[in-house]
């Protein structure tokens, strides 16, 4: 039992900190953290080495961790101010979530946002990280803080004394998580999806900081070899940005050809060191196995790029293309023979 913590417990949506206690005799370490009755917080973990005794302890949270679930924290806000402004003050949150992977955020609105609209929240948010803004926080009556324009979350029950935190003009909400001290902390914000996840409901997902770097890096050698696809075609008649490969965490993926999408699932066999793509529908016959290595922090796939072309190849003939185009997308195939195709996958 200590008189004081720098743990944050689990609440409102940000998940706990964890660290190290450690005493004259031995260490602790902390692996959550949670509220417990009569206002108290209570260190979930288990002594690693020594004995915990009555006496003088040092508390310490792992920092890192902590300034990657700031940068989530402060991005949510970000997102949420975003949000209203493009599609409008009736969107409000209906949950959250911030660990030191990534942010998550529930919101009402009740159709998909399409892809223009996801672009131009992406933009703002990152708009406002390059725009180096403070961020403050203020004690203040509850009465005091409605006056001032912040945000509360619906349902939500507060005491007479709130937490706001306030980004400048742009944002301004009850909180009482941990945040960065400046947007700028935040370096890169990238929404990775949105989705429906009940009636009137929608989420995203998005990363932020050194996740956002990993996630481009890692799509680094795919963006590559399709931007050589994408040269080749043009010279053949067809625009750029006709081919498109995504893979998803959810195990499945998309490719889309001329705005037509062909989907499938992947599979990973750990034992034989696999990954399987297998094609829906029309091109269920067509499937892909490259190569699996797993990683500290999510998996790597790789896949024989001639395949992938194969696949472009067929699809092509579906589409209705010349047998010339086809002709030339064999010639295409031939000279990435043994090129591979890499993506990967960071872990949740």
């Amino acid at each position: 039992i200590t008189d004081v913590t720098p743990f944050y417990a689990t609440m409102g949506g940000q998940c706990a900190d964890t660290g190290v206690i450690r005493t004259s005799e031995g260490e602790f370490e902390v692996v959550d953290v949670v509220k417990v009755s009569g206002g108290k917080i209570a260190h979930i973990g288990c002594v690693q080495n020594g004995l915990i005794k009555l006496g003088k302890a040092s508390l310490q949270i792992d920092k890192d961790r902590r300034a990657r679930v700031c940068s989530n924290h402060t991005a949510t806000h970000l997102l949420q101010a975003a949000l209203r402004e493009v599609l409008g003050d009736d969107v409000h949150q209906a949950g959250s979530s911030q660990d030191p992977e990534r942010t998550r955020f529930d919101f009402s609105y009740g159709q998909p946002v399409d892809k223009d609209a996801l672009a131009r929240i992406e933009a703002i948010v990152n708009a406002k990280i390059a725009e180096d803004i403070e961020v403050k926080t203020d004690i203040c009556s509850i009465e005091e803080a409605k006056k001032s324009g912040a945000m509360a979350l619906f349902g939500e029950k507060y005491g007479e004394k709130v937490r706001v935190v306030s980004m400048g003009d742009f944002s301004k909400e009850f909180c009482g998580g941990t945040h960065v001290k400046n947007t700028a902390d935040i370096s890169a914000f990238k929404i990775l999806s949105e989705s429906g996840v009940a009636a009137g409901a929608r989420r995203i997902e998005a990363l932020t900081g050194e996740n956002v770097l990993s996630n481009v890096a890692g799509s680094a050698v795919t963006s590559e070899i399709e931007e050589k696809i994408d040269d080749y075609l043009q010279k053949i008649g067809i625009k750029s940005g006709s081919v498109s490969f995504t893979f998803n965490e959810d195990k499945s993926f998309t490719c889309t050809i001329f705005g037509m999408s062909f989907n499938g699932t992947w599979q990973i066999n750990d034992e034989a060191k696999k990954v399987t793509l297998q094609y829906g529908k029309v091109m269920k016959y067509l499937s892909m196995t490259g190569t699996l290595t797993r990683t500290t922090d999510g998996c790597e796939m790789l896949f024989d790029a001639d395949r992938f072309l194969a696949f472009v190849k067929t699809a092509l003939s579906y589409a209705g293309k010349s047998s010339s185009t086809a002709n030339t997308v064999s010639s295409l195939t031939s000279s990435y023979k043994g090129m591979k195709l890499g993506y990967k996958l960071a872990r949740k």
